[in-house]
């Protein structure tokens, strides 16, 4: 791929997304032979032109890695956490987080 880009026959960002979806890492893969395996069959399917699967999985991967999204607090624990804050001297604290 790199080869490609020096002769001018394709340009950089094919280069950069070919080492973004071959090397992504997933979770929970740590031994050599899984990660080979891993490694040999995305170089493959590169090579037999499915870049948007390989594509599509990388971003999944991602989005799995990025984390859930925060959890809206009900009203009972926002009134909690605000006595909480007050009984202990933050009140600055206290307010911050029950008006943001």
């Amino acid at each position: 791929e790199l080869k490609s880009v020096r002769k001018r026959e394709s340009n950089s960002e094919r280069a950069l997304v070919f080492l973004a979806v071959v090397l992504a890492r997933r979770p929970g893969l740590t031994k050599s032979a899984g990660i080979k395996r891993r490694v040999k069959n995305r170089l493959a399917l590169w090579q037999e032109g499915k870049f948007d699967a390989l594509v599509q999985d990388t971003t999944n991967l991602a989005l799995a890695r990025a984390g859930g999204t925060r959890r809206v607090a009900s009203e009972e624990s926002k009134a909690r956490s605000f006595n909480t804050s007050v009984l202990d001297g933050n009140l600055r604290k206290a307010v911050r987080n029950l008006t943001g």
